[in-house]
């Protein structure tokens, strides 16, 4: 569809938004659809910025050590200051705008498949609430926090450049990133007043996946193999909303992330997700974003 936001897998990343420069096969290295590490300072010189907005195939994190880098997540505008570190999930809107010339910190990219064949793979669904694209947070990491993650950084970089006998150790440091985050992952959830349980994470993850489909709560409930009444209580007991308030609000992020970021009309991005009714479409996204679907495209 038209106004489709595109999915890119790393190796698409590289061709679409990096020059074409042999050097960065030296700092590229590898498979790169499994795993990539590289320096932002080495990298910026070759990006052709902004990019455009795009969902990544990979998970992935954004470490700034020094500078600013800033970016879209979705519909949120994201300054990345000193020792700022944000996720970006496999499935995740998002696009870099710009980079400071004095930033320096770290681009890390792992698919999933990264941890086929090893003791580890069970290891990483222990994090499924860190690399849900919903739950994306930009971490201010202090009290000595930054230099354990950039020691970790600095050692995964000079692994990744050794030999690619090293990947088991580098899954192993990785596992070890999402360990330390967790914990400040966590603590920032419950300051915002929005525990998480499995259900709710395979709900969201669900319902992402079917967007496009204008799902109604029964749809996802039996996707997830529960009944509406319970699906309903868990994401009340757990977000404060229901299963409906949830779809409308995904919706909503849906309708904007291609009002601002496409060519497509209102009502082909109204017929995307699955309004068969533009005006409907355009009375609903009104109702819930308190604007007018032009309205918001002017803005």
């Amino acid at each position: 569809m038209k106004a489709d936001i595109p999915i890119f897998s790393p190796n698409q990343v590289r061709k679409k938004f990096l020059k074409d420069d042999k050097a960065l096969d030296n700092k590229l290295k590898g498979d790169i659809s499994l795993f990539s590490v590289s320096r932002i300072e080495e990298i910026r010189p070759y990006l052709t910025l902004p990019n455009t907005l795009f969902r990544n195939t990979s998970h992935g994190f954004i470490f700034v050590i020094t500078g600013c880098v800033q970016m879209t997540i979705d519909v949120i505008d994201q300054r990345l200051d000193q020792n700022a570190f944000t996720f970006t999930p496999a499935g995740q809107a998002n696009r870099i705008e710009a980079i400071h010339p004095e930033t320096t910190g770290f681009f890390v990219t792992f698919h999933e498949h990264f941890f086929d064949n090893s003791q580890l793979v069970s290891g990483l669904k222990n994090f499924s609430e860190l690399l849900n694209p919903d739950n994306s947070l930009v971490f201010q990491l202090t009290g000595g926090l930054n230099e354990i993650i950039l020691s970790i950084c600095n050692r995964m970089i000079y692994l990744y450049h050794q030999s690619e006998g090293n990947l088991f150790l580098i899954k192993h440091y990785l596992l070890t990133v999402l360990s330390e985050l967790k914990p400040v992952f966590d603590e920032k959830r419950k300051m915002i007043n929005e525990n998480t349980s499995r259900l709710v994470v395979e709900f969201k993850k669900a319902l992402l996946d079917n967007i496009k489909n204008n799902p109604k709560p029964g749809d996802l409930a039996d996707i997830l193999n529960v009944s509406i009444n319970h699906l309903n209580k868990v994401l009340k007991t757990n977000t404060q909303l229901s299963t409906s308030e949830w779809i409308a609000k995904r919706q909503v992020i849906e309708a904007q992330l291609l009002l601002k970021h496409s060519n497509s009309s209102i009502a082909e991005i109204a017929h995307y997700l699955g309004f068969e009714d533009p005006s409907y479409f355009s009375k609903f996204f009104q109702r819930h974003a308190r604007v007018t679907p032009s309205a918001y495209r002017k803005s």
